[in-house]
């Protein structure tokens, strides 16, 4: 507990925040994103900013002028120089929500990653991010604002809490030896010229 709470305070972070963690392209959805967080009331803005944990990638330069705009205002933060696995560990164990919209995504793995360490998790119902959430993270469109911002403010109410922590952490534990497994397949898989180039 302390250690995580070290590295908050040296990045100037109190707990209790909404996180997202991945390269900041279209598809991740981080727009729409920003704002549904816009849509929540003022008070909770400030008291719950939307905390950003990854580096820019392509197409993203609209994206990181509204999320400028947002820090100004003291609705976000942006850390694009989290480069340990423990460092970003610490970021999911202070956060009061986890929240992934994507339009498309591979695995899911942040997913499992925010259900381990015990944080309620916000996702899209598209792609592969149902497979892995199985109902236990809140699952919305990812194309409607309205629905991710209703989605982040039920997230924080006492009693899905008490029902989704304890099952993400079940799920995390049922699904890291499966993963580990599916993964090993899918790499002989590319080797042996098996994967489409859809999936790759």
């Amino acid at each position: 507990n302390e250690v995580w709470l070290a590295t908050l305070n040296k990045r100037g972070v109190i707990p209790g925040y909404y996180l997202f963690v991945g390269i900041i392209q279209p598809r991740k959805n981080l727009d729409r994103l920003m704002l549904a967080h816009d849509l929540l009331p003022s008070d909770l803005r400030r008291e719950r900013p939307l905390v950003v944990v990854g580096r820019a990638g392509w197409n993203c330069e609209e994206t990181l002028h509204r999320l400028s705009g947002k820090i100004a205002r003291g609705e976000a933060l942006w850390f694009n120089d989290v480069h340990s696995q423990s460092e970003l560990k610490h970021f999911y164990a202070g956060a009061g929500a986890f929240v992934l919209p994507s339009l498309y995504e591979g695995c899911g793995l942040p997913i499992l990653e925010a259900f381990a360490m015990g944080v309620p998790v916000v996702t899209s119902n598209a792609t592969s991010l149902p497979e892995v959430s199985a109902g236990i993270g809140l699952e919305i469109d990812p194309l409607d604002i309205d629905q991710i911002a209703s989605a982040m403010k039920r997230v924080l109410n006492p009693a899905e809490r008490a029902m989704r922590i304890p099952a993400g952490r079940e799920r995390a534990r049922a699904l890291s030896w499966s993963r580990c497994a599916a993964e090993t397949l899918q790499v002989y898989r590319r080797a042996l010229g098996g994967c489409s180039s859809r999936h790759g």
